[in-house]
């Protein structure tokens, strides 16, 4: 629930609390209840109750309340909390970025390079390398990279793409290439006959072939 600020999650059947920052950076917690009201957990599990980066954690068996009175303290005075269940914790993989641009202008295809859309830098790449990303996902239109369906790639097209894709993985970060095309192709819906699941897998297999040593 996006109106949701903080949480309450529950924890292993103890008396002790501790701030559950430190504790939480790989953790998958889930939202069990909002502030102020009833939870019941199946067996002994962690539950945390705050909001942001505040956060206290219980161990609970049963049932229990999000509230400051159930843990013992009020980790983010004066905001409406929220309480979340422990799902489980390990080594986080992606952190991503979606930088945008070469998606744009999709009114004007295939469009002028600078001016209708525009491909991202490569100090935009390495502004998020350095924020601790590692996954960037770039959105783009196979128009432009396939002007005819069942066809070679356009050179300048490709050429723009491949110099991003590289700048990226040079940083030692993974690309995620998302024809950005919601299902179409110059308005056709793909599986239709402008558009058959066949032009569609022959996209795929080039795109995957020119990038297959890269990733």
């Amino acid at each position: 629930d996006p109106s949701l600020s903080t949480a309450c999650v529950s924890a292993t059947d103890t008396t002790t609390l501790k701030p559950a920052a430190t504790s939480t950076t790989s953790s998958v917690w889930l939202t069990l209840a909002k502030d102020s009201a009833a939870f019941t957990v199946s067996g002994t599990r962690t539950v945390r109750y705050g909001a942001g980066s505040a956060w206290v954690e219980k161990s609970v068996s049963g049932s229990g309340r999000c509230t400051s009175t159930f843990f013992g303290k009020d980790p983010a005075a004066g905001v409406a909390k929220v309480c979340q269940l422990l799902q489980g914790t390990g080594t986080l993989l992606w952190r991503g970025v979606s930088l945008a641009g070469a998606e744009f202008g999709e009114g004007s295809l295939p469009g002028t390079y600078g001016s209708n859309y525009i491909y991202p830098s490569a100090d935009s790449v390495t502004y998020y390398k350095n924020k601790g990303m590692n996954l960037v996902r770039l959105p783009f239109r196979w128009e432009r990279l396939q002007p005819t369906l069942n066809q070679v790639f356009d050179a300048n097209e490709l050429s723009r793409l491949t110099g991003f894709v590289n700048a990226v993985t040079a940083t030692g970060q993974t690309v995620l290439l998302d024809p950005h095309n919601y299902a179409r192709y110059y308005g056709n819906v793909i599986g239709s006959s402008a558009v058959p699941n066949s032009a569609y897998a022959d996209f795929w297999r080039r795109l995957a072939t020119q990038f297959k040593s890269n990733p």
